[in-house]
């Protein structure tokens, strides 16, 4: 089988900052996102996060918090849905990014 590899900084809002193609974000509720694989994967691919706090290009800031954080709360081989939060653990609306490895038939 072969070996695939989508992925994307998605910003808070569900649109994507940048993309290699393959994948569609949809907002689901405060601090939740469910990222929409186009081509399915042959079973659950292995799904890596990390969450960009506080923009995409702001150089100068020096805060954010270690416990910023983006959480993978169910996937298949089609979707998987995720929540950010802020550094006191709430669920809040951040941007991420995201890759996505799997096997495709």
């Amino acid at each position: 089988m072969a070996q695939k590899i989508l992925w994307a900084c998605v910003n808070k809002d569900g649109t994507l900052y940048s993309s290699g193609g393959g994948i569609t974000a949809v907002a689901g509720g405060k601090g939740f996102m469910d990222v929409v694989y186009q081509t399915p994967f042959s079973r659950p691919p292995a799904v890596i996060l990390t969450q960009n706090y506080r923009g995409w290009t702001e150089w100068g800031f020096d805060g954010g918090d270690t416990r910023d954080n983006c959480v993978l709360i169910a996937g298949d081989s089609t979707k998987c849905k995720i929540a950010t939060g802020n550094g006191s653990g709430k669920h809040e609306d951040r941007n991420f990014c995201i890759m996505v490895v799997g096997e495709v038939a």
